[in-house]
């Protein structure tokens, strides 16, 4: 069973920059990891079409690489996935 939120993803927009991405992680999901943001984080993802989870394991500077897939483009990671809790994969704008 699946219980995401349905986030609104009007007025956001596809991070700049894999750095912005995984600050942003930091700011929203791992408040104290600003005082300790010396390494990667983990970050999961979902599917929006098929609920698949999958971790993000590297970061290039606009894109990041799934776990077993290609480099996925910092404006389609926005358009295919969210944050596990349903959040997008963005700012806003």
């Amino acid at each position: 069973m699946n219980f995401r939120h349905i986030i609104d993803e009007s007025g956001w927009k596809p991070y700049e920059t894999t750095y912005d991405m995984t600050r942003d992680f930091h700011e929203r999901f791992e408040p104290w990891a600003r005082v300790v943001c010396n390494y990667m984080p983990f970050i999961w993802v979902e599917n929006k079409e098929t609920g698949h989870r999958s971790l993000i394991t590297h970061f290039g500077e606009r894109h990041v690489g799934l776990f077993g897939d290609e480099a996925i483009p910092l404006p389609i990671l926005m358009r295919d996935y969210t944050y596990l809790d349903g959040t997008p994969i963005g700012t806003k704008e």
